[in-house]
């Protein structure tokens, strides 16, 4: 991740929350989770960007053949992660905690077209 997405990926419209200071090791796999140090917990973004982070490191892990769940820790202490919603959670994280990042946005809703008015009567 240190030098960010490529042209290509960035033609895609695909991007990272994670900048080059953040430093990702897997310390553990065990039982088919991946615990996961994000180093220094100066580079960890929060916020909403914060939770963009925990979502692109867990669904790029638990795409990997042997991994079901995450575990995250800074410097080797366990973290709280956020959930998408913003709740924090000491559980082992998995692809369906956020699954929400992977749906596409909604479109704009059309404005529907105002219904042509009754058109007045033929005087008789």
């Amino acid at each position: 991740m240190e030098a960010g997405p490529t042209a290509a990926e960035l033609e895609d419209e695909l991007s990272t929350v994670l900048t080059p200071e953040v430093r990702l090791s897997v310390s553990d796999l065990t039982d088919r989770v991946a615990t996961i140090d994000l180093g220094q917990p100066s580079a960890a973004p929060s916020g909403g960007a914060g939770r963009r982070a925990v979502a692109q490191i867990v669904l790029t892990a638990t795409s990997i053949r042997g991994v079901d769940a995450v575990r995250l820790t800074i410097a080797g202490d366990p973290v709280e992660a956020p959930l998408p919603g913003g709740q924090l959670t000491s559980s082992p994280l998995t692809a369906a905690d956020y699954a929400s990042f992977l749906t596409a946005p909604e479109p704009p809703t059309a404005t529907s077209a105002p219904s042509p008015e009754a058109e007045p009567a033929a005087p008789s």
